[in-house]
């Protein structure tokens, strides 16, 4: 069972919040360095990963302010289903958590271990 008190949490989405731009723009370099996400996106991927990416980062803070991991794998199981249904597969889906789990360490300072933790949930429950 995770425990984390609710304060460290918000406080933790308030800074996930305030270098989200940066946050996202790391994450869609670092998957779009990889040929495989070049070429089946082509020419505007980066603008729908961005998207994407955008919206798990979302996802996660609030489940973060709303100390909910349910939320977060709710959200997952349903972004799961969208992004498979326009033609990622769930390994694209699993690197989009990673990579912005990466960035998010070299963008936001302090724990990141309640985040961290919640991608991971959220990959484990790709399937």
């Amino acid at each position: 069972m995770l425990t984390y008190e609710s304060t460290e949490l918000t406080a933790l989405a308030d800074r996930l919040d305030a270098r989200s731009q940066s946050i996202i723009d790391r994450t869609v370099t670092a998957l779009h360095t990889d040929p495989c996400w070049e070429a089946y996106f082509a020419a505007h991927g980066e603008t729908i990963t961005e998207q994407d990416v955008g919206f798990h980062l979302d996802a996660l803070s609030d489940a973060l302010h709303e100390t909910s991991l349910t939320q977060f794998l709710r959200y997952t199981h349903w972004a799961q289903t969208t992004l498979l249904s326009r033609g990622l597969s769930i390994l694209q889906v699993a690197q989009q958590y990673t990579a912005l789990g990466d960035a998010m360490l070299l963008e936001v300072t302090g724990d990141l271990t309640p985040a961290l933790t919640y991608l991971d949930y959220g990959r484990r429950t790709l399937r």
